[in-house]
């Protein structure tokens, strides 16, 4: 059964735990040593692990903890499996569309879904993202001619959402310096980083149905 009901309200976002309370314990010097050198070799982490990770990585060292806007067009470009999401969730908002008398709607996904950047498909992701949650969200109109056919329109908004605080298991070592969730968890309790929200959208936009309905519809932007 398609996962989208009618309504505007968004699933509600669950984060990982992270590292623990940010600042709650005294700096180290060799943890303050630690973060100069990988600021000062952040441009070589782009050809090691990726422009996204070291991106990523940059934003959790400057210590901000404010949320970052991320390339989710990027992500789902060059890994596999998010394609896939991307494509099956606009997919499901159109089965459920479908379903629907004619007229003017909001709908959004009931619950979130879970997915996974491999090292397989993308170090890069990988590194920069990991584990993620989706959900699809859209303004639809439907439209009939009278006589059995439908005109579908849909502005689709597809939305991520992730806690940067790094997987167990994960480790990239740049220029000698072991990079692991052990040392980031460190960094963000010494009060030398903070994990931070990512999010990201993609837009589109989608016309389908009997081509006379179609051709009689206006823009959802007319503001129907």
């Amino acid at each position: 059964m398609p996962n989208f009901i009618i309504g505007t309200t968004d699933p509600v976002v669950k984060y990982d735990p992270g590292a623990g309370l940010w600042n709650s314990e005294k700096p180290e010097a060799k943890m303050i040593a630690l973060k100069v050198a990988i600021l000062n070799y952040m441009v070589h982490a782009t050809v090691l692990v990726g422009d996204d990770a070291a991106k990523h990585m940059l934003h959790y060292l400057l210590n901000s903890g404010k949320e970052y806007e991320f390339d989710l067009q990027g992500m789902v470009d060059e890994v596999e499996s998010a394609k896939l999401l991307h494509t099956r969730e606009a997919a499901e908002a159109k089965v459920f569309a479908e379903t629907l008398p004619p007229g003017a709607y909001n709908i959004v996904a009931s619950r979130m879904v879970q997915e996974y950047n491999r090292q397989i498909e993308s170090k890069n992701w990988f590194f920069a993202v990991g584990g993620y949650s989706i959900w699809g969200k859209a303004n639809l109109i439907v439209e009939h001619d009278g006589v059995g056919g439908k005109g579908y329109q849909m502005d689709f908004v597809f939305n991520c959402v992730d806690r940067y605080n790094w997987d167990k298991g994960k480790s990239v070592t740049i220029f000698n310096v072991d990079i692991t969730d052990e040392f980031m968890g460190l960094f963000h309790r010494q009060g030398l980083a903070q994990e931070f929200n990512l999010c990201g959208q993609i837009k589109s936009q989608h016309k389908w149905g009997d081509k006379t309905v179609l051709s009689k519809m206006e823009p959802i932007s007319s503001g129907r």
